[in-house]
């Protein structure tokens, strides 16, 4: 094998392992935006669910903790979802002695 076949055969190589990091990257990329979406739908029907069963006059606003427990996601990822979807409204919970935020609660506003 002389020179120039070897640097052929190096560049075609090179090119493959290109591609494969490419695909790899895409695939990556695709199934993480259809993990959020799949959170998303699940975190908009919980509050979509909640919403109907509230009492009259009830928001069925939930803390980011009882969402955590009950929906099975992180409070980034409810907060990211949250600013994502038009249909879900952030609200705080603050003290009425300081106006400090206590709490960040989530709203069904289907």
């Amino acid at each position: 094998m002389d020179l120039e076949t070897a640097g052929d055969w190096a560049a075609l190589g090179a090119f493959a392992v290109t591609l494969f990091g490419v695909a790899f990257g895409v695939a990556a990329y695709l199934h993480e935006k259809s993990a959020f979406a799949a959170k998303r739908r699940r975190l908009e029907a919980y509050l979509k669910r909640r919403a109907a069963e509230a009492a009259p006059g009830r928001q069925g606003a939930h803390s980011l903790l009882h969402i955590v427990s009950e929906v099975r996601v992180t409070e980034d990822e409810a907060i990211n979802i949250a600013f994502a979807s038009p249909r879900i409204e952030i609200l705080r919970k603050s003290d009425e002695d300081d106006s400090l935020t206590r709490a960040l609660l989530l709203v069904w506003r289907g």
